[in-house]
């Protein structure tokens, strides 16, 4: 981002009095990274302008000139919370070459968070992020405003003039793995970051989006099997995370049509579109959340050709031959199996011995097995593959 002119930027200071809610809600948190996103929200919740408001970036005297005025400490935005070492201003430009840096700045360890001080002569000095501060804020005038449009299947996402990419925020905390199936229930992935510029759109529906709160991303370091998240106090910037660690998550969708009639990384077959990746689990409930929604369902078999397609794109996909978690579950108040999609049993394939009779002896669920044949299970001992299903889209 080039630097603009004087009469290009507008700048603010908020000075907060310490009984409004948002400075209650900074006491709880680190106060440096909140006041960035709360500036937004508190500050500017009504300007169309927010991709361009920014912690301001201190490139020219003037603007200390400015902020001399009123005589207070005042946050601005350089900040390391990126990489240790390497300054960066809030809106993502390098330091630049104006600096005015106290002796002894810059010299933790941790995160570096910069602020002016009165008492240092308004050197820019590091301070503890948790300090209840005002801010100096800079506002673009000559930015266009950026606007949203809804997408995505039931316009579950939101897309911001001049991208193209649909993004969901989910505030539900989830495991890594339960993320990727959380946006493969909304016809989307686990939102790659392939560069800068697209960790700083996410950034953006975060803010705008998105709650106090660290975010699953599809990132993983090659030949590595760490995964990423973007971290709250660390400006959403990434850090890496064990698979187990509850977060929110951030889903890029797809829009369906006739001519993308399954969402990336479904495979169609007739009329329905299916989901395998390999992943097992030992529960039929778990299984089942992974894969339900509205519109998305564990896997039901309607008939002999569905029967030996299912069994075609776990086989392919998967270099052995494991058994299915089906859609299928014993009623015992009607005496028969249902699908857990509402459908009609109208097909069984059951091994010899198998169905309503084993229902005591080997269970109340169901899976497939590598030779096309059902058999029963118990709910909680399966240890089957899973394999979701959604109609295609036309």
């Amino acid at each position: 981002m080039a630097d603009e002119s004087d009469s290009d930027i507008e700048f603010k200071t908020i000075l907060k009095t310490h009984n409004t809610s948002n400075i209650q809600t900074l006491r709880l948190i680190n106060a440096f990274p909140m006041i960035i996103e709360l500036i937004f929200v508190a500050s500017f919740k009504n300007d169309t302008r927010i991709q361009s408001i920014h912690l301001s970036r201190l490139n020219q005297e003037n603007v200390e000139a400015y902020v001399k005025s009123y005589n207070t400490t005042v946050w601005f935005g350089l900040n390391d919370a990126k990489i240790e070492g390497t300054y960066m201003n809030a809106d993502g430009t390098s330091q630049g070459h104006f600096r005015y840096f106290a002796a002894d700045a810059g010299l933790s360890a941790s995160e570096d968070f910069f602020a002016l001080l009165p008492q240092q002569y308004y050197r820019w000095s590091e301070l503890s992020g948790t300090n209840l501060l005002p801010y100096l804020c800079q506002v673009s005038q000559s930015a266009s405003p950026r606007t949203e449009e809804l997408c995505g299947v039931k316009n579950a996402g939101k897309v911001l003039s001049g991208s193209d990419q649909c993004y969901a925020i989910l505030d539900k905390k989830s495991s890594f793995g339960e993320a990727e199936y959380d946006c493969y229930r909304m016809f989307g992935v686990l939102a790659p970051v392939p560069d800068s510029a697209t960790e700083n759109e996410i950034r953006e529906h975060i803010i705008r989006y998105g709650s106090p709160m660290d975010y699953w991303v599809n990132k993983k370091k090659e030949g590595s099997s760490r995964i990423y998240a973007l971290v709250y106090n660390q400006m959403f910037y990434q850090k890496d995370f064990s698979s187990n660690t509850q977060h929110g998550v951030v889903c890029l969708l797809d829009t369906l049509s006739a001519a993308k009639p399954c969402t990336t990384g479904w495979r169609r077959y007739g009329d329905h579109c299916y989901l395998y990746t390999g992943v097992v689990e030992p529960d039929f409930s778990k299984a089942q959340t992974l894969c339900k929604s509205d519109s998305t369902s564990l896997v039901s078999i309607e008939s002999e050709q569905e029967n030996s397609d299912v069994l075609t794109l776990v086989k392919e996909v998967s270099s052995k031959s494991p058994s299915v978690f089906l859609g299928l579950k014993y009623n015992s108040s009607q005496n028969k199996f249902n699908w857990s999609d509402g459908s009609a049993v109208t097909y069984t394939n059951w091994a010899k011995g198998q169905g309503v009779d084993a229902v005591a002896s080997n269970g109340e669920c169901s899976r497939l097995l590598s030779n096309g044949q059902w058999k029963n299970k118990k709910c909680s001992k399966t240890n089957a593959h899973i394999v979701c299903k959604a109609n295609v889209a036309s």
